[in-house]
């Protein structure tokens, strides 16, 4: 199926099943040379519509198991759901303990990490943690990608992490999302950094998988705190585009009455994800956010000014003064938005000598 997800390096390109030739010649190379039956065939095609991970899993269940195939397949068709539910749950039922631990470690990562990382996650000895790793990418669960520099990393295909994160409710997801935090914390704080000295770029990418292991357990409280940590240095970094990303999916799961409430950088974390869209050249997002927060919460005298600060803000990156200096007007002083660029220099200002120059400050 079509895959959709909220990243900036990601591109969705749908493909269709496999032809029945094709998909007979990919059952009999992962399952030592198993011919199938017409009959055999039938089903599977029936059962798979030609995609290549379920062909691929059940014809690891094959070799792992001592049953006929068609046995295989009517155990699947028994159980009640979806057939790709069906066959993901019949390949995850032959697993141990140890390696469903290790899998659903996995489904709760956004990205893929390699075994070392994996070891201190999980606790596992490395010796038992690769033995199970391997039957993990027999049963074809698991698919193994190269960084940039070449190190092996292990990733769970997203059709079995989405259909993981389904099977178990959110408290018994809790221990492993528990374990993957602290792992992240712990790595964050190997960085001694002197004051005012940049981030790294590969610590900013752990910072981010934490917040969006935080999103996916709609722990919005923490993810919105540790955003706040770090978006000066995404915006120094050139990740304008991140803060956005993040704080657009913030945005859509957030309630944002209980926020106002109880999270207190709420309102200062609105009007920076409205800046980085602003930034980033989205205005219709901005107007559409902003029109929610005024009808959601927007009745207080801070949280008014809050909303003419951020739509001054835009209006003067679309080079619209008129209106950039009516909305900081409204704000109810002289010098009403001042936000800072990526550079964490330069100020726009939308009031006073700007009004008379009509170019930005800034």
């Amino acid at each position: 199926p079509r895959l959709d997800i909220a990243h900036s390096q990601f591109f969705a390109l749908p493909l269709s099943g496999l032809t029945e030739q094709s998909t007979t010649e990919l059952f009999k190379n992962k399952s030592a040379g198993y011919s199938l039956s017409s009959i055999e065939k039938a089903n599977l095609m029936r059962l798979t519509e030609g995609h290549p991970l379920y062909v691929s899993m059940l014809a690891a269940q094959r070799l792992s198991r001592n049953k006929d195939l068609s046995q295989i397949l009517s155990e699947v068709e028994a159980s009640r759901s979806d057939a790709p539910a069906k066959i993901l749950r019949s390949t995850y039922q032959l697993l141990t303990v140890e390696q469903m631990e290790i899998l659903r470690t996995l489904a709760e990562l956004e990205r893929p990490e390699d075994e070392s990382a994996l070891e201190e996650v999980t606790g596992k000895r490395y010796n038992k943690l690769v033995k199970a790793i391997k039957r993990l990418r027999d049963l074809s669960l698991i698919i193994e990608r190269q960084d940039f520099s070449g190190k092996t990393l292990i990733d769970l295909h997203p059709l079995v992490r989405q259909f993981l994160r389904k099977e178990y409710p959110k408290k018994d997801r809790e221990t492993f999302i528990g374990r993957i935090i602290l792992y992240f914390d712990r790595q964050i704080s190997l960085v001694v950094r002197e004051k005012n000295a940049p981030i790294p770029r590969n610590v900013l990418d752990v910072w981010i998988h934490k917040i969006e292991v935080l999103c996916n357990h709609h722990n919005w409280p923490d993810a919105i705190q540790e955003v706040m940590k770090i978006e000066y240095e995404l915006a120094r970094s050139g990740l304008t585009e991140e803060v956005a990303r993040i704080g657009l999916r913030i945005f859509q799961g957030v309630n944002w009455l209980e926020a106002i409430e109880q999270t207190k950088e709420f309102r200062r974390f609105i009007s920076e994800v409205c800046q980085s869209l602003s930034y980033t050249g989205d205005h219709s997002s901005v107007e559409k956010w902003l029109k929610h927060y005024s009808d959601s919460v927007g009745s207080r005298a801070a949280d008014k000014q809050n909303i003419f600060e951020t739509h001054a803000f835009d209006a003067w990156l679309r080079h619209d003064y008129a209106t950039a200096i009516q909305f900081a007007q409204s704000a109810g002083r002289r010098q009403a938005v001042r936000a800072r660029c990526p550079n964490g220099r330069a100020l726009v200002r939308a009031a006073g000598p700007v009004a008379a120059t009509g170019a930005p400050a800034g």
